[in-house]
């Protein structure tokens, strides 16, 4: 499988803080949408990007997931 442009633009260690900051704030209690739009902006990502980040992150069940 090749790489994706997430994976070449923003390093492992960043992809998995993206994951975690957006994982807490849906559990601290923000819907799906908004914790998406916070943290594109928080960290400059498209909506793509975040979504390629979520895929990852929940399929390799990165912290805090696993």
């Amino acid at each position: 499988m090749g790489t994706t442009l997430v994976e070449r633009a923003f390093p492992k260690k960043k992809r998995q803080e993206v994951f975690e900051a957006l994982v807490e704030l849906q559990d601290g209690g923000m819907s799906l949408d908004q914790s998406r739009q916070a943290i594109c902006k928080r960290y400059s990502l498209t909506g793509d990007e975040l979504k390629g980040i979520e895929r990852e992150g929940i399929t390799e069940e990165w912290p805090p997931l696993g």
